[in-house]
């Protein structure tokens, strides 16, 4: 139980870190074309079930 639970925290921390990258990129997006980008917290619903 203690590695299914390890790789669970593993994946959901690689899943966030995933979704930070992405974020700077739609956000860097958005800015060029002087649009306002959503909130990260609002982004992040996008990655989590």
């Amino acid at each position: 139980m203690k590695t299914i639970s390890i790789m669970e925290s593993h994946t959901s921390e690689a899943i966030q870190n995933f979704a930070r990258k992405n974020y700077e990129i739609y956000v860097e997006h958005y800015r060029s074309r002087k649009l306002e980008p959503m909130p990260l917290k609002e982004f992040l619903k996008n990655y989590i079930s």
